[in-house]
């Protein structure tokens, strides 16, 4: 299989690239550790969603306009949000959560299945601290997967956090190459997500991650795919 260097990182000619066999269940143990995590994650975006719908809305108004005074009110409205923003500027602020949820997972059986949700809260100019989808869904199925494969010492939040990351750091011109193959394999943690790329019902992108795979179950072709997106989420940005 020749790369196409043209696309990026993440295209992954296999259909189910390194995964074992579907016969091979996760274990007991991982379900269980996946159930907790996903119960530490539903109080989190709770506590954070509940945060910002308690804001008063003349204040996230008046932080949505261009006036001299909407610095100062979206100011206000960090200070009282429970943990600070993932990306500030002078005019906006995003909160980044991961939010358990279903949806109907791409290319599996037209049903629901649970999962992570990455979702982004945005205040400032045209922006009314909305919960939205930011791109990247990760099946609960995956998400035992990792725990079930993954060192005990790996940290699937930051694993999910990193691949997201990835993601962001794609050129846009590059991001719709990405988007427009049949599957990504995207670095994550120790391993990557299998994903499948697709859109939401408003057209905004949205990777699907199947499952998950240690390095030492990737092919030779998705091996190097891993390397390039933990390449680019090193490399310094360009100002």
């Amino acid at each position: 299989m020749v790369r196409r260097p043209d696309v990026g990182p993440g295209a992954a000619p296999h259909a189910c690239g390194g995964e074992m066999s579907a016969s091979q269940p996760i274990s007991a143990e991982a379900r269980g550790r996946t159930r907790t995590l996903m119960a530490e994650l539903t109080a989190d975006s709770a506590r954070l969603t509940a945060a910002a719908a308690a804001i008063p809305r003349t204040l996230v108004a008046l932080a949505a306009l261009h006036r001299q005074e909407s610095r100062r009110a979206l100011n206000r409205i960090v200070s009282r949000m429970p943990v600070p923003p993932l990306v500030t500027g002078p005019r906006f602020a995003l909160w980044r959560l991961l939010t358990p949820m279903a949806i109907q997972v791409p290319g599996e059986d037209g049903l629901s299945h649970p999962g992570v949700m990455v979702r982004a809260i945005f205040a400032g100019r045209h922006s009314f601290l909305r919960s939205e989808p930011f791109g990247l869904f990760v099946s609960e199925h995956a998400l035992g997967r990792m725990v079930d494969r993954a060192p005990t010492e790996t940290d699937p939040v930051k694993a999910v956090l990193q691949a997201h990351d990835a993601l962001m750091a794609l050129h846009p011109t590059e991001g719709d190459r990405i988007f427009a193959l049949d599957d990504i394999t995207l670095a994550a943690g120790p391993g990557a997500f299998l994903v499948s790329p697709g859109t939401m019902p408003d057209g905004s992108p949205m990777a699907t991650a199947r499952t998950w795979i240690f390095d030492g179950q990737a092919f030779d072709d998705q091996t190097l795919h891993i390397r390039d997106w933990r390449r680019l989420l090193t490399a310094p940005v360009a100002v």
